[in-house]
């Protein structure tokens, strides 16, 4: 059996069970995925709860149960079974495998055996889009029907050479901790990405999301038809990711959500700008976490 950790917000979770699913596939194991750090509500300073979101996807998923994590897990000294898990751990050839560097592709993670636990957020489509690409859109079809205000956005989007562009603000901003290792795009790469789509696809009509929509409203303007779009916030909020994911070429910001947005995308021909620096600590590699055919500003 493999576990995988699941932590982060929508995103997130969206490369973790990608990875899982696709890991599992190719070493023919079930896996099960761990949802007990990510719904720990223990206080953390300078800390973004997240919740389970994967329940608005078609894709299947089994959750691990603590008695499943107890093989994996490290006990005190004073833990009475604590010989009993250890001599199990070592028939059953069972191991934790932590992420060896952030967005960074690692093949050794089809070498550790069939009983493992992984953490980390494998953030690079090359986990799986070489075995499972078909599989992964299949399992993150959208479950909810389009309602109301987004139904008549999805016409819209559709019926036009539409751009979507998310500005990912929210505790990229509010949280000093996350502001520090993540910072946010500027303006000018947001204006620098729309004039690179253009000079590729002609005239376009631009939908910009983002979970802070007044301050875009009040700071960001384009030379293009522009629709905001603020009303999908809160448990909504995938909502957004769906809308961007039927827009004909997407601008993303340093963010897994508008990654997904843009990744789930199916024109053959679209056009993806992604930031060059994807955070602040400028030596981080991010080659694998941006697919070949994007461009980067």
């Amino acid at each position: 059996m493999l576990i995988v950790e699941l932590i982060g917000g929508l995103g997130n979770q969206m490369f973790q069970y990608a990875f899982g699913l696709s890991t599992s596939v190719q070493l023919r194991v079930p896996v099960k995925f761990d949802v007990q750090n990510l719904l720990d509500r223990t206080p953390r300073e300078n800390f973004t709860f997240r919740d389970f979101e994967l329940g608005i996807f078609e894709g299947k998923l089994t959750l691990a149960t603590k008695a499943d994590t107890l093989l994996f897990t490290s006990f005190p000294e004073e833990y009475f079974p604590r010989l009993y898990y250890r001599i199990q751990r070592k028939l059953k050839n069972a191991r934790r495998y932590q992420e060896r560097q952030h967005a960074v592709y690692d093949s050794e993670v089809l070498r550790v055996g069939s009983n493992t636990y992984f953490e980390g957020y494998w953030q690079s489509e090359k986990y799986f889009k070489p075995c499972c690409e078909t599989l992964i859109r299949e399992a993150f079809t959208f479950k909810p029907p389009l309602l109301g205000p987004n139904r008549i956005l999805a016409d819209q989007i559709l019926a036009t050479n539409a751009v979507a562009m998310h500005v990912r603000r929210g505790d990229y901003v509010t949280n000093s901790l996350t502001n520090e290792v993540h910072g946010t795009c500027s303006p000018a790469y947001y204006q620098q990405a729309l004039a690179s789509v253009q000079e590729r696809v002609g005239e376009v009509s631009l939908f910009i999301f983002s979970d802070e929509p007044e301050w875009v409203h009040q700071n960001m303007h384009f030379s293009v038809p522009t629709t905001y779009i603020s009303h999908n916030q809160g448990s909504a909020s995938y909502e957004d990711m769906r809308l961007m994911s039927l827009c004909q070429h997407n601008i993303i910001a340093n963010s897994s959500f508008s990654w997904w947005g843009a990744w789930l995308n199916g024109n053959p021909n679209k056009v993806v700008v992604a930031p060059q620096q994807w955070n602040q600590v400028t030596s981080t590699d991010t080659t694998d976490l941006i697919p070949s055919g994007w461009i980067r500003l």
